[in-house]
């Protein structure tokens, strides 16, 4: 690493260069009284490694759909754009495109988003000066309106399904009650839905007699259920396969006793 300001730009460069080869951009800066500094000589090779750093996140793939007025509107396609945005809004803090000028990174989004999404983007009626508002755009024609009364209908009906275990089914519970916008009271209903829709009926009444029952004590009553069911489970297989490789062993000696006789008899036989 470079700790001062080289008379020889040249052969200093020549350093540099073999220095962040070996080390990484942090050679290319010297320690000043107010932190790390580029030398003047530097500055372009320092250019260049915060380019390479901006690539080397790479960003989200276009984001793709048909051009069906089924396929827009189906829950399907507004959950795949959900996860694009947020692919997108991670290269986005990976990347520090904050720190660019807001028309360069609305540029940015629409280089990304593909040409599908382009297209879609010269349809708006209004304009957008920021990521944020051409984000909120594509949200709106992408994500259906959804009807809350439909959503928490949906969720008071979710029971845990065959071999789902509780924490499945909570984790499924908990992406349904986002839709409903329960606020504050998202774990406590998450909870509710939990013990009545649960499969294991005397599961469910242990945890109704639970006072001032949690969502967390719950996940891990069911859990420790679960658990003590597949132990229970394994000890039975466990004992079923003993006794039946005794039987084994037993009918095998039974066999041969039966060999043995037949044997003993027919020697007799002949002997008389």
């Amino acid at each position: 690493m470079l700790t001062r300001r080289s008379t020889q730009p040249g052969r200093a460069a020549e350093r540099c260069v073999l220095t962040v080869e070996r080390w990484g951009v942090a050679a290319l800066c010297y320690g000043g009284a107010s932190g790390p500094l580029l030398e003047p000589w530097a500055r372009p090779v320092g250019c260049m490694f915060r380019l390479l750093r901006f690539f080397a996140v790479g960003p989200p793939p276009p984001f793709q759909f048909a051009n069906s007025l089924c396929n827009i509107t189906s829950g399907n396609l507004s959950t795949e754009w959900q996860k694009w945005k947020t692919a997108f809004n991670i290269y986005y803090e990976a990347c520090e495109l904050s720190n660019k000028n807001k028309k360069t990174q609305v540029n940015i989004l629409l280089h990304i988003v593909g040409e599908k999404c382009r297209e879609v983007a010269a349809q708006f009626n209004e304009q957008w000066n920021t990521v944020d508002e051409l984000l909120k755009k594509f949200d709106d024609f992408f994500i259906p309106k959804k009807n809350l009364a439909v959503e928490r209908h949906k969720f008071f009906k979710r029971d845990q399904r065959e071999l789902e275990s509780a924490e499945q089914y909570v984790f499924e519970l908990n992406k349904m009650a986002v839709q409903c916008e329960f606020k504050d009271l998202r774990d406590d209903l998450v909870c509710s839905r939990l013990i009545c829709g649960i499969r294991d009926i005397a599961l469910s009444e242990r945890l109704l007699r639970e006072p001032d029952m949690m969502l967390e004590k719950a996940i891990e009553i069911c859990r420790l259920a679960e658990m003590s069911r597949m132990q229970a489970r394994n000890i039975k297989e466990n004992q079923e396969y003993d006794v039946s490789g005794a039987q084994s062993v037993n009918n095998y000696k039974s066999l041969c006793r039966k060999q043995i006789a037949i044997k003993i008899g027919s020697r007799l036989h002949f002997a008389t």
